[in-house]
């Protein structure tokens, strides 16, 4: 059985189109509730943060603990 290689072609270019958008969009889609990590070593004392923003976007500064408090606020409060 030959294949037709244009049609075979513009499923393939189709299909990854929408894969891709696919993709992107979930990369861009923003979430419910920004959170905001603070994270302390065995003594308490401050070590690192990491912000989960309502845009999608995230920020990690300094050391990531199993000791931790975390802050969420509403997306919808923020605009």
């Amino acid at each position: 059985m030959k294949l037709n290689t244009k049609a075979t072609k513009f499923v393939a270019g189709t299909l990854l189109a929408v894969v891709a958008t696919m993709g992107a969009t979930g990369a861009f889609a923003g979430r419910a509730y920004e959170l905001e990590y603070t994270y302390f070593d065995a003594n308490g004392g401050y070590v690192g943060t990491k912000l989960l923003l309502c845009n999608g976007g995230s920020y990690t500064s300094g050391q990531v603990t199993s000791n931790y408090n975390v802050v969420s606020v509403s997306c919808e409060d923020n605009f």
